[in-house]
């Protein structure tokens, strides 16, 4: 699924893009899933907000509720809760496909409008992140450089992280790291490996970046890094993990995953990360039920029980222990998108429905606050 042909492919391929990170809200724990800007059926670009309300036992749909628009339209951007705020990073305007560097800021308690705050920075030697930084350089969608889509964004000792994505022309490898208290984002050690479509999460004290594209959006060509070899014709997907510990500024191997995903999502929940969904990025691609689980004391993951359907492009949130997985798109569906919701027993090891997203929307970022 290449960038040129978004509106036919990737973009229809999407209902929520997101990685979550488990917000980091004023009460210590997130009390809502928010749904955030992306883009309706008609490819046109939106700002509008909404919080779900999960039910207060284990029946019971939930509610969903309109939150204060974004002040700017957005899609493909990522976000995450940190310090009673809501922040939401990157993107893109699907009207001309600028990839962006701003991030926007909101307190759901104050409740006010959106506001911005510091830019994601152009690193002049780092021509991949950002190549119009240099003379000469390639040409780009962004014009101020440094503009980020489809990357994964979480919250971390006080700090927000964005990692990975494309800046339009690459899969980046990035780690970007933002101080609220200095208003200022500054770059971190590398990945081994550039990952766009990336889901990232934390659980005990580190980042894991799991899975990804190998390119920004098809296949991939790169027999060193793709699980099924070299070649146009195979997907680009990775089953690939790596591991961000904040102390050292280090990222390291982590173990694999069972299949290789993109456009899926990923949560830590109850001291086990999960990954759900998601797509192998070829092209027809063959989009997942499957989640599985990894728990860090065996150092291993595990299939557990299926979703509903197939949702690539999922969003996922975690409330009060419970797993929600939000959205997505697969070829089941008579548009592509779907709208449901469903919540994960690890009791029973089941999913069941819960109240649908009420908005029709490809591209948005989710988060739990």
């Amino acid at each position: 699924m290449r960038r040129s042909s978004i509106a036919t492919t990737a973009l229809m391929s999407s209902l929520l893009a997101s990685s979550l990170s488990r917000a980091d809200g004023a009460d210590g724990g997130p009390q809502h899933i928010y749904v955030l800007g992306g883009t309706d059926p008609r490819v046109q670009p939106k700002g509008q907000v909404a919080a779900f309300t999960p039910p207060a036992g284990p029946t019971g749909n939930g509610t969903w509720a309109p939150v204060e628009a974004f002040g700017a339209i957005r899609a493909g951007g990522r976000a995450a809760g940190l310090g009673g705020y809501i922040y939401h990073v990157g993107g893109t305007n699907r009207e001309d496909y600028p990839y962006l560097n701003t991030t926007l800021r909101y307190s759901p308690s104050a409740g006010g409008a959106w506001s911005n705050v510091a830019d994601l920075p152009c690193d002049p030697a780092d021509p991949v992140f950002c190549p119009d930084s240099l003379p000469g350089g390639q040409p780009s969608d962004d014009p101020d450089g440094g503009g980020l889509a489809d990357h994964a964004v979480v919250s971390l000792a006080g700090h927000l992280y964005a990692i990975g994505g494309t800046n339009g022309t690459t899969s980046l490898a990035s780690t970007v790291r933002y101080d609220p208290t200095a208003d200022k984002w500054e770059f971190m050690a590398q990945m081994s490996i550039g990952r766009c479509y990336v889901g990232a999460a934390v659980l005990g004290g580190k980042i894991y970046a799991v899975g990804g594209s190998a390119t920004p959006a098809g296949p991939c060509n790169a027999p060193s890094i793709c699980p099924k070899g070299p070649g146009a014709d195979q997907p680009g997907a990775l089953n690939s993990v790596e591991v961000y510990d904040p102390e050292s500024d280090k990222w390291s191997p982590g173990t694999r995953l069972n299949i290789a995903r993109s456009t899926h999502a990923v949560a830590a929940c109850d001291g086990m990360l999960y990954a759900l969904g998601g797509e192998d990025g070829g092209s027809p691609a063959i989009f997942y039920d499957t989640v599985e689980r990894f728990d860090p004391r065996k150092g291993s993951w595990t299939i557990i029980a299926l979703m509903s359907q197939p949702r690539a492009q999922v969003g996922a949130g975690v409330i009060n222990g419970i797993l929600f997985a939000v959205g997505g798109y697969n070829d089941f569906t008579d548009i592509g998108w779907t709208s449901s919701v469903e919540a994960y027993d690890s009791a029973s090891n089941s999913w069941r429905g819960v109240g649908p997203f009420p908005l029709a929307r490809q591209y948005p970022a989710v988060t739990a606050f």
